[in-house]
């Protein structure tokens, strides 16, 4: 059974609907290579500024597994960021890069999601 709160997205910024808007509205790749930069950094601040929310509502054993797990997250990131690095290298063209932007705005968000809904159920207890 999926986890309902993961995919109740109401309470974040409509960071999705920029960047369709964006890469609509600039067609040149610098300039959707821009876009996706930009969902990116959004995305990052976001899912800092959840894990954080997340984190204070925790008890001390769940403040310890949420950082843990958080930690295994990030080295999970930055292996799939090497994994797209090989992937689509930017030597092959900027088509590459913008897919390598793409993937990795994507890695990012899903754990948002993730954390979103934990957080959607744990205010839900609360």
């Amino acid at each position: 059974m999926q986890d309902q709160n993961l995919l109740n997205e109401s309470n974040l910024p409509p960071i999705d609907e920029e960047l369709t808007i964006c890469l609509y509205e600039n067609q040149a790749t610098n300039q959707q290579l821009q876009c996706l930069s930009t969902a990116y950094s959004q995305w990052d601040v976001e899912l800092n500024k959840i894990y954080n929310e997340l984190l204070q509502l925790l008890d001390t054993g769940g403040q310890q597994v949420l950082t843990d797990a958080q930690l295994e997250w990030i080295k999970y990131r930055d292996a799939e960021f090497e994994l797209v690095r090989v992937i689509y290298p930017s030597a092959n063209g900027k088509m590459n890069l913008l897919f390598a932007a793409f993937r990795k705005q994507k890695i990012v968000k899903t754990r948002v999601l993730e954390l979103n809904g934990y957080l959607q159920s744990v205010q839900a207890v609360s």
